[in-house]
């Protein structure tokens, strides 16, 4: 019961999001020119994503940046 409710308060307020932004989008002229582009640029940015994240992409930038705080802080 906790999980439904919890994917029904998560779903709502995203639909209502998604169909506001929709009507807006419509209504601009400058979107609706280039909507296909778009959409076609953020697919492929969804498709790079979703292999760096399987290919565990986000270890390797995460182990390549410096330490910004000491293994043994001052608090230890």
């Amino acid at each position: 019961m906790l999980t439904l409710s919890f994917a029904v308060g998560t779903a709502v307020p995203l639909l209502l999001f998604a169909l506001a932004g929709r009507r807006i989008a419509e209504r601009v002229a400058a979107f609706r020119r280039r909507a296909r582009g778009l959409r076609i640029a953020a697919g492929c940015l969804m498709i790079v994503l979703a292999v760096g994240l399987a290919l565990d992409v986000t270890a390797a930038i995460h182990r390549s940046l410096p330490d910004y705080t000491p293994a043994n802080g001052p608090w230890t």
